[in-house]
């Protein structure tokens, strides 16, 4: 699977059956409810760059600002040794993983199909995989709606966004509508030839859409910002730009993961082949920080950043604890 980069601004965010071969339970009521009670506490986006507010304080603007300067991902953890992830006996890149850690998808790398699986909860054994063959451009990552019932892919054109989606946890996927898509897939229509999309990343809420422009005069790295999980997406804007995500003779820093708070971008750095996460400081614009993840390639956290999800270098996957 192809690696990417990326330019990145501060983003503050927050998150949001039938049984899968008899082992996943009937989970939807409680997961929809834990979905909704997240996305009641997402932040309210600033587009200007500005100091986001939390929702509550604009619902009580008598007890004044609220504003969380604590980061989900500490940059002073560290990730424990990782733990293989018994998924898939074939050599794989990892895809992505719902911010609840109940839907994970991965790539084998031998015919560029996705695979998906579903658990009731993240600790809980995982189901049997399914696949999707088709339908997208082969060498790109993927990305998992946090409630499961929608998974994104790079169109086979390089210049759309696909949306595969499904009923219920546990339902194969299909090509969807993409309804929620359609303002983005508007803008990617009306770029220039010449310039295509790459690396589609959804933050463990799915409030925050990463993507990349490649090529032409309007390259770089693109996000888009919803407060509901159920909201349509709105058009993309630029991130701020700065060296560490440049791209150096042809080689990028390919965005893998995001956060749920924006402050912790992950990316593959095509310049040292190794995984790389930068951590920006409360209402900053550009990163200040960065640690070196080595080999875990492809690296994406789950909602509260207490794990890592990525694969070895080596057609593994695994997670690892952030202590």
């Amino acid at each position: 699977m192809n690696r990417v980069a990326l330019t990145f601004g501060l983003a503050v965010v927050g998150a949001g059956c039938q049984p899968v071969r008899g082992m996943i339970s009937d989970s939807t009521g409680a997961r929809d409810a834990g979905a909704a009670a997240q996305d009641a506490s997402d932040l309210v986006y600033d587009d200007g760059g500005g100091a986001a507010v939390d929702a509550a304080a604009e619902a009580a603007p008598d007890s004044g600002p609220i504003a969380d300067t604590t980061a989900s991902c500490d940059p002073s953890k560290i990730w424990s040794a990782g733990a293989s992830l018994p998924l898939t006996t074939s050599a794989a890149t990892f895809g992505a993983i719902d911010g609840s850690e109940t839907t994970v998808a991965w790539i084998t790398t031998s015919d560029d199909v996705v695979h998906y699986a579903d658990r009731d909860d993240a600790t809980s054994p995982w189901g049997a995989d399914q696949t999707i063959a088709s339908g997208f451009a082969p060498g790109e990552r993927v990305a998992v709606q946090n409630n499961g019932l929608a998974l994104y892919a790079i169109g086979a054109d390089h210049r759309s966004i696909v949306s595969f989606e499904r009923a219920q946890i546990g339902d194969a996927f299909s090509v969807g509508a993409g309804a929620a898509l359609a303002n983005v897939n508007d803008e990617i229509a009306a770029l220039p030839n010449g310039t295509t999309v790459s690396d589609v990343v959804l933050s463990p809420s799915s409030t925050l859409l990463v993507l990349r422009w490649v090529g032409g005069s309007s390259a770089g790295l693109r996000i888009a910002r919803r407060v509901m999980l159920t909201d349509t997406w709105p058009t993309t804007s630029a991130f701020a730009v700065q060296s560490e995500t440049a791209v150096v003779n042809g080689k990028a820093r390919r965005p893998t993961g995001i956060s749920v708070d924006g402050r912790a971008l992950f990316y593959w750095d095509e310049t040292t082949s190794s995984e790389t996460v930068g951590f920006f400081a409360w209402d900053a614009t550009t990163m200040s920080q960065f640690t070196s993840l080595g080999s875990r390639a492809d690296a994406q956290v789950n909602t509260d950043c207490s794990a890592l999800y990525y694969d070895d270098g080596s057609g593994n996957l695994e997670t690892a604890p952030h202590n």
